[in-house]
């Protein structure tokens, strides 16, 4: 049996993007032209092969389709397709980044930072992990310390 008589899509010429009804309507054709028979039944076979299993209708339609062309090696893209970078006005005009203009932190900016999830932990949890932060478990900071 070739690949062509076991796909209902290649044997009968169906389109694997239709939807069922459009699919129904021709194998509906295809049946009422048959003068044979065992046509019919291999007509009627294929209609419940498309139509009862979503899957398998997918798996016969991938049957249908060619093959992907293969993919093009990166070395040879790479070394043709690039341009060598040439820098234009715009790139030597912008401006740099603002981080390395910005002063050292101070502490304030530091603790506002520095978020304390300690109190999220329980004890037991402490006890198998150990703890989230640098400071120690019992001694929380607050806005007043400062």
């Amino acid at each position: 049996m070739s690949r062509s008589d076991e796909n209902p899509f290649l044997r009968y010429g169906l389109d694997p993007t239709q939807d069922l009804t459009s699919i129904t309507e021709r194998l509906r054709e295809l049946a009422e032209e048959a003068n044979d028979p065992e046509e019919r039944d291999a007509i009627r076979a294929a209609w419940e092969a498309l139509t009862r299993s979503p899957l398998r209708r997918f798996e016969l339609a991938l049957g249908v389709s060619p093959a992907p062309p293969a993919l093009p090696s990166v070395r040879s893209t790479q070394a043709t397709d690039e341009p060598p970078f040439e820098p234009r006005l715009a790139d030597l005009l912008t401006p740099g980044p603002v981080a390395p203009q910005l002063g050292p932190r101070t502490l304030v900016e530091s603790r506002l930072l520095a978020v304390d999830l300690g109190f999220l932990l329980l004890e037991d949890e402490a006890k198998a992990t150990g703890s989230l932060g640098e400071e120690p478990r019992g001694r929380r900071t607050t806005q007043t310390e400062e």
